[in-house]
């Protein structure tokens, strides 16, 4: 469900919806979401301050409360072409 919800605003902030990428990783203890976009979008998730990614990461959690699992949201850098 997350993971939906992730996509869904991500898609539709982002210019380049076709460069998003969301990697789940599953911990014994947590399931992290690794999030990368493309480089011209990166000011759009950060958002003024860091408000939109924060907001992003805060409701990521509450889902994670609803269902009683610990769910966190991590913004990567995109890799630079060599």
């Amino acid at each position: 469900m997350a993971e939906k919800f992730i996509r869904y605003c991500i898609t539709h902030i982002v210019s380049n919806p076709e460069a998003v990428s969301l990697e789940v990783k599953e911990d014994t203890d947590a399931t992290r979401y690794q999030l990368t976009v493309h480089a011209d979008d990166m000011k759009r998730v950060i958002g003024r301050g860091g408000k939109t990614i924060r907001a992003l990461q805060s409701l990521v959690r509450i889902i994670g409360i609803k269902n009683e699992k610990k769910l966190f949201l991590n913004l990567l850098e995109p890799c630079s072409p060599q």
